[in-house]
């Protein structure tokens, strides 16, 4: 075989080998919850930037509760856009981040009300990798379920004496 063609064939083998190697869409960034990613808001894998995604939590009355990987200094309001946004019954007033664990754990307290009424003066929060986002729930749920109970006691009891 010419010494020529052991050349092209060998870097051939690397072109592919290395476009392999290096075609990964996402790694790992340390222990801090990060990812990096292409953006693929344009459609394709090949076009589009690198992006910073951070791994956060959301409970409670939004329309789809569950771990999302956001894009870095993602703000509150357009991560809970991401999960559908709160529920008729939750209770945006009390929206609370929390932030880190154990002695080192911060609350942060966002009034969604006073934002859509433009009385909101602080900067919307800006999440971080690992936060927490708590939408709680009303107090309608409590007392309708509590008042359907009632009217299901009453409504068997009037049934169970009636027959009398």
């Amino acid at each position: 075989m010419p010494n020529w063609l052991i050349k092209v064939v060998s870097v051939v083998l690397i072109f592919c080998l290395s476009s392999l190697i290096l075609a990964q869409n996402s790694s790992l960034v340390g222990p801090q919850k990060y990812r990096i990613a292409k953006d693929s808001t344009l459609g394709s894998e090949e076009g589009g930037d690198l992006i910073l995604l951070i791994t956060i939590n959301v409970w409670g009355e939004v329309a789809r509760p569950g771990v999302y990987e956001i894009p870095d200094k993602t703000d509150l309001i357009s991560a809970l856009s991401l999960t559908g946004g709160p529920t008729a019954s939750s209770k945006i007033d009390e929206i609370k981040i929390v932030r880190g664990d154990g002695e080192n754990k911060e609350v942060i307290v966002f009034n969604a009300k006073k934002w859509l009424k433009n009385e909101y003066k602080e900067e919307i929060p800006i999440l971080q990798p690992g936060d927490t986002i708590v939408v709680p729930r009303t107090l309608f749920p409590k007392i309708s379920g509590a008042l359907t109970f009632v009217f299901q006691i009453v409504v068997i009891y009037d049934i169970l004496t009636r027959n009398r």
